[in-house]
């Protein structure tokens, strides 16, 4: 019962205090879902595949529905962000041919989620990690739906890295098209 009171009296509240006519602050429309990354760290760090193959399920699937971004700075690391942290941990629950095989699965589900996702933007060193550890897993793995799944996986992560390529290209020639064809442009009628 008292739950119901302090509910009903918590609402009433704080109609109360956006009656002068103020609107209450919006809500955004996902949780930043960032700041709750550490307990799937921790999690993955474990000895339990199970334990270890759940969170990364979970990690893939706040990624894909864009709840972690990872944009924000690495408060252990200066001059990286979330992202980088976020990668290296998906990647270090490989360790070889003696992984799981479940977990060999999320991983490559994981990288290829944090490639191909549009609320996230990975970079160099990144990049790097999340091709060589797909390789990786393709070489060692003993099983060979996962061997067939990484090897698929990484052609799906190269197309998308060399269309983003290309795609930035286009914005960087378009953008000097501009700069050029204005810059005449303006050139002339000053003249």
């Amino acid at each position: 019962m008292s739950f119901g009171r302090s509910w009903s009296s918590r609402t009433s509240f704080s109609f109360l205090r956006f009656r002068d006519g103020s609107a209450p602050p919006s809500k955004p429309k996902f949780i930043e879902a960032d700041k709750y990354f550490l307990p799937f760290e921790l999690a993955c760090q474990l000895k339990s595949p199970r334990v270890v193959s759940t969170s990364l399920d979970c990690l893939q699937k706040l990624i894909a529905y864009g709840h972690i971004t990872g944009n924000a700075p690495d408060k252990g690391i200066s001059g990286k962000r979330l992202i980088d942290r976020i990668v290296d941990t998906i990647c270090n629950c490989f360790h070889g041919p003696q992984t799981d095989e479940g977990v060999q699965l999320q991983i490559i589900k994981a990288l290829l989620t944090v490639v191909t996702s549009p609320f996230v933007e990975i970079h160099e060193a990144t990049v790097l990690l999340t091709v060589r550890t797909c390789y990786n897993i393709y070489l060692a793995s003993k099983n060979l739906v996962n061997q067939t799944t990484a090897k698929a996986t990484l052609t799906q992560m190269l197309n998308v890295i060399f269309i983003r390529m290309e795609v930035q290209a286009v914005r960087g020639w378009r953008a000097e098209c501009q700069r050029t064809c204005c810059g005449e442009a303006s050139s002339s009628i000053t003249q």
